[in-house]
């Protein structure tokens, strides 16, 4: 059974650890409860932050990093929900140290140019009108081309100093490397560098998936030693939660997987969960 940890602090940081020992690498996803709902009248902003912690500051140069990345073929991302800014990012354990560092100077930025406001700004605006015009709930989260035109560095700087602080920071981390180790990571480039405001503690009021139907479907494969089950499941009424919650269930479903097949039997499996994009069905696949 793989080692599993969450920790919840006293000044309210949160670490989920789970350890796998398939490779020698680290995946991690680690942000602050301050997404869309947080946006107050400007609409967007946190969206609109979220795109502009790549840009270049005074600690970091985006050309070298992005080469460093690219080089280390660290698949790195961000995004953000009603309820987090999050930075999602996977390298080898031979880059981890630098890798960690590089993050932590991206997602604990609090310095803007208006050069780089004014690009970032028609980068998001593009968005807009792309998504909204596949789903118009995308409007929640990335707000309007009057919003997004009012926002100012000092705005984005403003709502960063507000929720980027050590009673919303929320780290996940899936690495073959022991917890011990990945504490001591998180400590020196997150939560040393993370100011502490209780005040501006974020709740989230959780909500989870319910089972709709155990429906088992079961295929043989003719001449192969080979089948296929699928499990359908009711999801969350919102899509971007269940894409959410589909990571924290595959973990949960590998791990009884892998003691199932691989540690129990030899026999080896492919998993898939995903979400249905059917927005009227708000259903999920687990297929094996």
């Amino acid at each position: 059974m793989a080692n599993k940890a969450v920790y919840e602090s006293k000044e309210g940081w949160t670490i989920l650890y789970y350890q796998q020992n398939v490779n020698a690498t680290t995946k991690a996803v680690i942000g602050f409860k301050c997404g869309s709902k947080k946006d107050g009248k400007l609409k967007g902003i946190a969206h609109l932050l979220e795109h502009m912690l790549f840009n270049s500051n005074s600690t970091y140069d985006k050309e070298k990093v992005y080469n460093f990345l690219k080089y280390t073929d660290t698949k790195h991302n961000a995004y953000t929900s009603e309820d987090a800014i999050v930075l999602d990012f996977d390298c080898t354990n031979s880059n981890v140290e630098e890798v960690f560092n590089i993050m932590s100077q991206i997602l604990l930025k609090k310095e803007f140019t208006q050069e780089e406001l004014d690009r970032e700004r028609q980068v998001v605006i593009h968005e807009l009108h792309q998504r909204v015009a596949e789903d118009p709930i995308y409007k929640k989260l990335i707000g309007t081309e009057k919003t997004l035109n009012m926002i100012t560095p000092q705005d984005l700087t403003d709502f960063a100093n507000k929720y980027f602080v050590k009673e919303n920071l929320v780290m996940s981390v899936v690495s073959s490397l022991d917890y011990e180790q990945i504490l001591e990571l998180l400590y020196k480039n997150f939560i040393s560098k993370t100011p502490s405001k209780p005040e501006n503690k974020v709740i989230i009021n959780q909500k989870q998936s319910s089972l709709f139907n155990h429906l088992g479907y079961y295929q043989n494969f003719p001449g192969d030693k080979n089948f296929l089950i699928e499990y359908i499941f009711k999801g969350n009424q919102d899509k971007e939660q269940n894409e959410i919650y589909d990571r924290f269930e595959s973990f949960m479903f590998n791990d009884l997987l892998m003691q199932r097949f691989r540690e129990n039997n030899p026999l080896t499996y492919t998993p898939q969960f995903l979400s249905s994009q059917d927005e009227a069905t708000k259903i999920k696949i687990f297929s094996i």
